[in-house]
């Protein structure tokens, strides 16, 4: 009776911030975490490349740090296509909105992942590994799409949304309501304020 679960909360998107959200033929796709293979770095650099490829209108951002930075700088380095950045976690909502697909492959480690309760919030269409507390965030085809962590099933996820448009604003719509419910601000302070009262009166 004294072990709760709070989940990471993350900034949830309002509908007048997702407005801002670049609309076109483009299609930009977001990889925002540590720059560390177990993160996925590799497996997804690979699916990139696969990618570009075939798709003459997709875009990708590499937004962070890491041991494999340099490394992606130079697998990258001659690709007009592919940005590598960095942000701090205030500036989240800004960088999330510029982007429409967000991708999460991570091999190991993880819990309540932040990276995809941030991606959630932002409205983008989710592509993440069954790995960890990831499976308890995503329902496959409700507010995500979970893939295997290989090469083959992330690109599969991600050419699928490429080529749909539609699943990719529903996927989005869906994720900003799981999160608005479950991951939010408000929802993180509401479980807080109900185990302090619950301590305060044992």
């Amino acid at each position: 009776g004294r072990i709760w679960v709070i989940p990471n909360c993350a900034p949830v998107l309002s509908p007048a911030e997702l407005a801002d959200r670049a609309q076109g033929s483009t299609v930009r796709v977001l990889f925002a975490r540590r720059f560390v293979e177990f993160r996925g770095t590799r497996l997804f650099a690979g699916v990139v490349q696969r990618l570009l490829a075939q798709h003459p209108q997709v875009e990708f951002t590499w937004a962070g740090e890491g041991p494999d930075e340099d490394w992606l700088r130079r697998t990258f380095a001659d690709q007009p296509r592919v940005t590598i950045t960095k942000y701090l976690p205030q500036a989240a909502k800004e960088v999330y909105v510029r982007h429409h697909i967000a991708v999460i492959p991570s091999l190991a480690s993880e819990g309540t992942s932040l990276s995809v309760a941030e991606a959630m919030g932002s409205g983008c269409a989710v592509v993440a590994t069954c790995v960890g507390g990831i499976t308890n965030m995503i329902i496959d085809g409700h507010n995500g799409l979970l893939v295997m962590p290989d090469a083959d099933s992330l690109y599969g996820a991600l050419h699928r949304l490429l080529e749909n448009p539609a699943l990719r604003r529903d996927l989005g719509a869906a994720a900003r309501q799981c999160a608005e419910t479950s991951f939010s601000l408000a929802a993180w302070k509401n479980r807080w304020r109900a185990v302090l009262q619950q301590v305060a009166e044992m």
